[in-house]
């Protein structure tokens, strides 16, 4: 019978665990100086190695000659232990075992002592789905065992547990492991087995295990079945559903092109051909995380890349604008929980582009619409605001257009037939007609808020308010002298 890779190559000592090293080192010191605790909590992501950890650490906590803190695998209890009947090393699956009447029946069972080893261990795995009777049920004797007994409690969700069960045990975080980790893993599995696979296709599983070793060599065994135990990158490919680089690479330059109709000829093939159009949204969303770290960094060796690609990525990158790229980023991963229950996939993926789209095309029209309004603001005002003297008039308008805004209606009925107005050194000469004007204006509240209307429009000059003078009518003996001056001879003279 063919055996599952990860069941065939599960650890069997702490050595052959990867990437917990913080909990095997505290797990062997323990056995090294016999300083084993009563109950554990192991908890993390799936395929972490929880259960595998439980069975090594059962072992080696039992075994006569442990090696390093593993069990030796060759004395007597070692090898009773390895048998399928062994009733010393218990492993209850509480997802199908959560009722009250398992953990009585536990507790009953308990009292007596193991057959061979020192320790009977009960390993519960997915612990948190027993029910509140059945916890409470647990309690004490997860407290207070009997000296031959030992827990090992494993859970990937271990908020669900109640806290008065968190406060009985020596609690242990498994973290996902490693991509590199999961390569040098996956090479030597692949060794062993005679299986033969491209660099860039074992990158791929790896990256497609998530953390995960169960995943990544369950993954593994799917690729390996199909290719034949000849594993290559296009056909690791097709297992995941996931589109190649290619694809993904046509897809990001449309969106840069502002090419909405090739975005969705392209996708809808995708989708025709049989992909996955969720992993395919999922892959795009990272493809533009690598066109960001590339973008901003300027360096290959940061981004999981066919050598083939890294040059082309690295050019494209360089097309956008960081912003727009992590736009795109945002956009993608936002929509990737709305795809799970979305009736048409196709058609939010879609939208997303169109919006990505169309706000790039706004962004192109309004530094041109900004140019314009510029050019029609020179050709109006003829760029007034930027000559370092402006000229009298225009200042004087924009001081009744002040009067305006403010609401001085007195004010502006006194000011708007004024025309004649000056600027001489830093003193600005408003010229009225009459005494009554001049009287007017000259009043204390009038000329202060004339003079508010020059300040807020940022001018500080000296606001003078004049008469203008009137033309002096000459007398009959005036022109006479004036016709004389003029003709140079008496009038008298003239006949």
């Amino acid at each position: 019978m063919y055996l599952a890779l990860y069941r065939k190559f599960r650890p069997k000592s702490f050595n052959k665990i990867i990437g917990q090293n913080h909990i095997v080192q505290t797990l062997k010191n323990q056995i090294k100086t016999n300083q084993i605790s009563h109950a554990y909590l192991f908890c993390g992501s799936r395929g972490t190695g929880k259960t595998t950890a439980a069975k090594v650490f059962a072992n080696a906590i039992n075994c006569l000659s442990p090696v390093d803190g593993s069990a030796c695998g060759k004395c007597e209890v070692c090898k009773h232990l390895n048998e399928t009947q062994n009733i010393d090393i218990i492993e209850i699956d509480a997802a199908s075992n959560n009722r009250v009447d398992e953990i009585r029946d536990l507790r009953e069972k308990i009292k007596y002592p193991p057959v061979y080893g020192k320790y009977k261990v009960y390993i519960i795995d997915e612990v948190h789905m027993l029910t509140d009777s059945a916890f409470n049920a647990l309690l004490k004797t997860l407290e207070e065992p009997p000296a031959h007994a030992l827990f090992i409690l494993a859970t990937t969700e271990p908020h669900k547990l109640p806290a008065t069960i968190l406060s009985r045990v020596l609690r242990f975080d498994f973290k996902l492991v490693g991509q590199d980790e999961l390569v040098t893993l996956l090479k030597d599995i692949f060794a062993q087995s005679g299986i033969v696979a491209e660099d860039e296709a074992i990158n791929l599983i790896a990256k497609a295990g998530e953390g995960s070793v169960r995943d990544c060599l369950s993954i593994a065994d799917m690729c390996a079945s199909y290719c034949n135990n000849n594993i290559k990158y296009n056909e690791v490919l097709d297992v995941l559903g996931s589109s190649d680089r290619d694809t993904l690479y046509r897809l990001a330059s449309a969106i840069y092109n502002n090419d909405i109709a090739n975005f969705i000829k392209i996708l809808n093939e995708q989708s025709n051909s049989g992909k996955n159009i969720i992993t395919l949204s999922t892959d795009l969303t990272k493809y533009f995380r690598d066109l960001l770290v590339l973008k901003a960094c300027n360096n290959t060796a940061l981004v999981e890349l066919p050598n083939q690609e890294q040059n082309k990525m690295l050019e494209l990158s360089k097309k956008f604008l960081e912003e727009d790229l992590n736009n795109c980023l945002q956009s993608f991963s936002s929509i990737e929980s709305e795809l799970k229950y979305a009736n048409n996939p196709v058609l939010l993926i879609e939208a997303t582009a169109i919006g990505l789209i169309c706000n790039s095309k706004k962004k192109l029209t309004k530094p041109i619409e900004q140019s314009v309004a510029k050019v029609e603001n020179v050709i109006l005002n003829k760029d007034i605001e930027k000559i370092n003297n402006p000229s009298p008039r225009h200042i004087w308008g924009k001081v009744l257009v002040q009067m305006r805004k403010d609401n001085l209606v007195t004010l502006r009925a006194l000011s708007s037939d004024i025309t004649n107005v000056n600027l001489l050194d830093n003193s600005f000469i408003i010229k009225v007609n009459s005494k009554t004007d001049l009287e007017m204006l000259t009043n204390v509240s009038n000329y202060n808020e004339l003079v508010a209307c020059f300040n807020k429009l940022g001018y500080t000059y000296n606001v003078k308010i004049e008469l203008i003078e009137e033309e002096k009518t000459l007398s009959k003996t005036n022109k006479i002298e004036l016709l004389e001056e003029i003709l140079g001879v008496k009038v008298e003279n003239i006949k």
